[in-house]
């Protein structure tokens, strides 16, 4: 009866063993499955953008965005107080050959970049972080050159700084310089490839009209653009109107996969862009002519 009893014990401990073995195995094997899935999600968001120490860095951005604030809210006004305006005419007229250069270069490359994607929706592009596709992976360079263009951007505050053209550094300039590379960066790292590309691809054709209207009147300061100024606020305005209508599409169907949350901050923030540039138009061109009428 004791070596019955021995050996029940025996075989018990051994079915034990190997059960908590084949547990380990099991769970060794669940580990390695997930630091592969790990390593190739990783490996997915590096090419996409999304973990590049600058493209994808919140730190970075949030950083930038600081500086900008602080410089131009801050330390040029206080610099330009007791001084003449610059003469800087000369490195304005490169900036902006730069600008309309950079600009044009990004269009044309969405522009292929998009055009060459078979599967391409202007209604809804779906978002999907594992397409690598070399028609997708064509957007990593004009994407790439965009956010760094939104960081470029911000010279047009220095300027209006250094001329001492205080009124043109508003709200509205400064919001919209800092917000542009705030939503640039959430395209980066959360929806590079998606629905919001188009967003780029309208604000960089906006620019090579912008920058090369500023090209002009820095070439020719004697003659009078207003109305190209008029012309190019109402294609600003149409800008953020269309794009709205764009972001809205996305929130009616289902097949999209892009996030709500996000979609709505995007649509939002394209109804505030409205509103801002409305006001500007309105102050600009419509009470100023009324103003006239009545005296």
């Amino acid at each position: 009866m004791g070596s019955n009893m021995l050996e029940s014990f025996t075989n018990k401990r051994l079915m034990t063993d190997d059960k908590i073995g084949g547990e380990l195995e099991h769970d060794q094997r669940v580990y390695n499955i997930s630091s592969v899935a790990q390593t190739e999600i990783q490996a997915i968001q590096n090419e996409r953008l999304t973990t590049h120490p600058i493209f994808g860095s919140p730190l970075f951005m949030f950083f930038c965005i600081g500086c900008y604030l602080l410089l131009v809210l801050r330390v040029l006004p206080l610099f330009m107080m007791n001084r003449k305006p610059y003469k800087v005419e000369g490195l304005m007229k490169f900036y902006n050959i730069l600008q309309i250069l950079l600009n044009s270069f990004i269009f044309y490359e969405v522009t292929v970049a998009i055009f060459s994607k078979k599967d391409y929706s202007f209604t809804c592009e779906r978002f999907d972080a594992s397409d690598r596709r070399p028609e997708t992976m064509k957007m990593i360079r004009p994407v790439a050159l965009y956010y760094f263009s939104k960081f470029f951007d911000m010279f047009d505050t220095v300027f209006f700084l250094l001329r001492k053209k205080m009124n043109q550094v508003s709200f509205l300039h400064v919001y919209h310089h800092a917000i542009m590379v705030f939503g640039t960066y959430i395209y980066c790292a959360k929806f590079f490839g998606s629905h919001f590309t188009s967003a780029g691809l309208v604000n960089s054709f906006i620019h090579v009209v912008m920058y090369s209207y500023y090209l002009l009147s820095v070439m020719k300061p004697r003659t009078n653009f207003q109305s190209w100024k008029k012309t190019l606020t109402k294609m600003q305005l149409a800008q953020f109107i269309l794009l709205g209508l764009h972001f809205t599409l996305p929130l009616l169907n289902k097949w999209c996969q892009l996030d709500k949350f996000w979609n709505s901050v995007v649509l939002m923030q394209n109804v505030f862009m409205i509103a801002l540039f409305g006001n500007f138009y309105y102050r600009a061109y419509v009470r100023k002519v009324n103003n006239k009428k009545s005296q």
